[in-house]
């Protein structure tokens, strides 16, 4: 629908441009009387389903990664993540956790989130050139943890909403 080359590298400003485009062309407030025939409208909405659904995997780092592994016949299993990154990132991501539930100072978290953030880039940086060079088992293995990084940056997200 959107149309991107199949990569990791997009620009969330061009994903979002195209999207608002063809949300314009398809959405059936702005199709409103245009398309008479009952089978046109089913096709204008699975349309729009599409374009939504096809918009969130791009914009969403993790979702992106998920879909190229599958694109690239390299799909992540469910229960494979934990698997794939071994005790010691899995002892490291539960510290960051339970320091975020016991941390109640608004600086601190903020302090958390900036250095979490990092992780998420590198992470981004490095899946990026994971895919350009297909190593797919590399990408698996950094797709696990930028989940575990996004569940932390949401973590904190909701803990910094709370204190305000």
């Amino acid at each position: 629908m959107l149309k991107p080359k199949p990569t990791f590298d997009v620009s969330e400003d061009d994903v979002k441009t195209k999207y608002k485009k063809l949300m314009g062309k398809f959405h059936p407030d702005i199709q409103a009387g245009l398309s008479p025939k009952k089978d046109e409208d089913e096709t204008q909405a699975t349309t729009v389903t599409d374009v939504t659904r096809a918009y969130s995997v791009l914009k969403d780092p993790h979702e992106r990664a998920l879909h190229l592994l599958e694109l690239n016949k390299n799909p992540m299993k469910d229960d494979e993540g934990s698997n794939l990154l071994g005790q010691d990132f899995l002892a490291e991501i539960m510290e960051l956790r339970m320091g975020v539930d016991n941390i109640n100072d608004d600086q601190e978290l903020k302090q958390m989130m900036q250095a979490n953030t990092i992780r998420i880039t590198q992470t981004c940086d490095a899946l990026r050139i994971c895919f350009d060079q297909c190593d797919y088992d590399r990408a698996k293995r950094l797709t696990a943890e930028l989940r575990y990084w996004t569940r932390i940056e949401e973590q904190l997200k909701e803990k910094i909403d709370d204190m305000d």
